[in-house]
C-alpha cells in the first residue's frame, strides 16, 4: 500500500480535513524543498488549490513544509520540516 502526506485538491477536501482534524493541526504534503519559489505536493499531484493563512507562505530556507494549523483556523502555514507534528496521509 502506497501512501503520501495528504494533497488538498479543493475546498471540499479542505472542509473534510477540518472535520477530521478537529482541534488538531497536521502536516500536509505541500513543500518547497526543491525550489524556494515553487510549492509542490509530495504525491506529484497537480493541484492549484491553496488555503494559506495571512502572511503565508513565508520564503525562509528553514520553513519549507506545509502544515494545516488549528490556531490559524485550519489555514496553512510553512513550518520547519524536521519538527514533529501530527500528519494526515492518503492512499495513492
Amino acid at each position: 500500500m502506497k501512501a503520501n502526506l495528504v494533497t488538498v485538491n479543493d475546498a471540499n477536501e479542505q472542509k473534510f480535513l477540518e472535520r477530521l482534524l478537529g482541534k488538531y493541526g497536521s502536516w500536509c504534503g505541500l513543500n518547497n524543498i526543491k525550489n524556494l519559489n515553487v510549492f509542490e505536493w509530495v504525491s506529484g499531484e497537480k493541484s492549484n488549490y491553496r488555503n494559506w493563512a495571512p502572511n503565508q507562505p513565508v520564503k525562509d530556507v528553514n520553513m519549507r513544509c506545509g502544515k494545516i494549523r488549528f490556531t490559524e483556523g485550519q489555514k496553512w502555514i510553512t513550518h520547519e520540516c524536521l519538527k514533529k507534528h501530527r500528519y494526515t496521509c492518503e492512499k495513492g
